[in-house]
C-alpha cells in the first residue's frame, strides 16, 4: 500500500484515517469500473466527517488526486 508510512505517522497523532477502495483499482484489466465511480468512492469516504463539522485533510498521489481534487472543492 503505497499510502502505509502516512498512516502509521498520523494514526499515533490521533487522526482518523480512510483510505476508499477505488472501483478502478480492484485488479481487472482493463479495469471494469469508471472516473465516476471512483469520483462517488471518494466523495462517499469525505461526505461524512465532513457533514459532521470535522476538519478534514487529504493526502492524494497520482490518478487518485485527479478523483479528490474536484470533490474537495465542492465542500
Amino acid at each position: 500500500m503505497a499510502l502505509k508510512q502516512p498512516i502509521i505517522v498520523l494514526v499515533p497523532e490521533s487522526f482518523t484515517v480512510h483510505v476508499p477502495d477505488l472501483p478502478t483499482n480492484n485488479g481487472v484489466r482493463p479495469p471494469n469500473s469508471s472516473y465516476e465511480a471512483d469520483v462517488a468512492a471518494v466523495r462517499e469516504t469525505i461526505e461524512p466527517p465532513v457533514n459532521d463539522g470535522n476538519e478534514v485533510f487529504m493526502l492524494m498521489h497520482i490518478y487518485g488526486g485527479e478523483q479528490e481534487a474536484p470533490r474537495v472543492l465542492k465542500f
